[in-house]
């Protein structure tokens, strides 16, 4: 989970530095598609992988497929997954609602402290 927050930042601040290129050229896009596969890294290499080759070289697409993969949407699914497979660890006696309960109030906390970092 650490790996991928770390992957996430670093994607986001390529992004942001793509962004501004992107305005300061007239970039095509399937130009900007290239510009984008070059400056990939790390897990989001693989990403390629899943597409096909038109996918590869159109821009959105290969944006759409970088955001559902590293997007907070998917981060937060993973965290509350990760909440809820340790709640059930530590609290194995106890009865369901109450695990539900504890798992939200451990999933907000973690929110709160990534929020602050």
């Amino acid at each position: 989970m650490e790996n991928e927050l770390a992957t996430k930042e670093t994607s986001g601040k390529m992004e942001r530095q793509f962004q501004l290129q992107k305005y300061l050229n007239t970039w095509t896009r399937s130009e900007k598609a290239t510009a984008q596969t070059l400056a990939l890294r790390g897990d989001a290499i693989d990403i390629l992988q899943t597409l096909s080759p038109t996918q590869r070289e159109d821009y959105l697409q290969l944006v759409k497929h970088l955001e559902m993969r590293y997007g907070e949407t998917y981060l937060e699914h993973e965290f509350k997954a990760d909440i809820a497979r340790l709640v059930r660890l530590v609290y194995l006696a106890t009865p369901e609602k109450v695990m539900e309960s504890l798992a939200v109030q451990a999933f907000l906390d973690g929110l709160r402290d990534y929020g602050t970092r």
